[in-house]
């Protein structure tokens, strides 16, 4: 599971980068106009940043992906409870099509949450290679 939450960092690194290069360059996309040049190289970045992503994470197998799900959002402070974030993302997007969605939608800060996630389950123990279901 490390190697696929690293990947995921390295994919959302590359995105961040790219975004601050192309920002550097041109300005924010806040002030971006549909069909202005600038606007063009920007959005063709990321459009092609968030396809890689998204085929990574077609290429994974359910219980990682959902997984990896988990960790986004335990990253992110959604939930003290691994398990129990878990287990109500598990109900809130039940197919594979959703959990690529909530993930790809992430993408500028994939990276922050993940790491953040990695500290956080290394603090409290969690072995992120084991199951992440709620046992009862």
């Amino acid at each position: 599971m490390i190697d696929i939450v690293q990947r995921v960092i390295e994919l959302s690194q590359e995105y961040e980068s790219k975004r601050k290069i192309h920002e550097a360059e041109h300005g924010t996309a806040e002030g971006f106009f549909v069909g202005e040049r600038k606007a063009e190289g920007y959005f063709e970045a990321t459009e092609f940043l968030d396809r890689k992503i998204k085929l990574y994470l077609e290429s994974l197998p359910e219980t990682e992906l959902r997984k990896l799900q988990t960790l986004v959002y335990f990253g992110r402070g959604d939930d003290d409870d691994i398990f129990s974030l878990h287990e109500h993302l598990t109900s809130v997007s039940p197919t594979r099509e959703d959990v690529i969605r909530t993930v790809v939608e992430k993408a500028p800060a994939l990276s922050t949450y993940l790491l953040t996630a990695l500290r956080r389950v290394e603090r409290s123990g969690i072995d992120i290679d084991g199951s992440f279901e709620k046992v009862e």
